[in-house]
């Protein structure tokens, strides 16, 4: 689960519990529970050159999306899942305070499919040496 940020009404926390992580043709995809304690609603947030989010409310709960958003300032909710997700990708934040986080995971060096983009002078981390098969051609 990662801590977001809090109402307008500084009373509630808004979180985003990761459900799972996909590799795709040009970045990851993030899907999870994003809620508040009052809601609580699936969210998709695709990241690769830019930062895509769906909320899956806009098509099945809109009223329960609406007073969610009504409480939680919505540019500052999307602004905060494509910091969360690009640090939860590739572990790196735009935020000024990245121990916001409570939670998630975090790319490192020994997990280079995690940071997509981030290196591109890596090398393989297992190898077998000599090719065991030979292509056909």
């Amino acid at each position: 689960m990662i801590y977001l940020c809090n109402s307008e009404q500084g009373n509630l926390a808004v979180y985003l519990d990761v459900h799972a992580m996909e590799r795709q043709e040009r970045g990851f995809a993030l899907s999870g529970t994003l809620g508040d304690g009052h809601y609580e609603g699936d969210v998709m947030v695709e990241v690769g050159v830019d930062v895509a989010i769906t909320f899956a409310d806009r098509w099945l709960d809109r009223d329960g999306l609406e007073t969610f958003f009504d409480r939680v300032d919505k540019r500052m909710v999307e602004s905060a899942l494509a910091d969360a997700a690009r640090t939860v990708v590739d572990g790196r934040s735009d935020r000024q305070c990245p121990d916001r986080l409570s939670g998630g995971f975090a790319a490192t060096d020994s997990e280079p499919h995690r940071a997509y983009g981030r290196r591109q002078d890596s090398v393989p981390v297992v190898s077998s040496g000599e090719a065991l098969w030979s292509p056909s051609a």
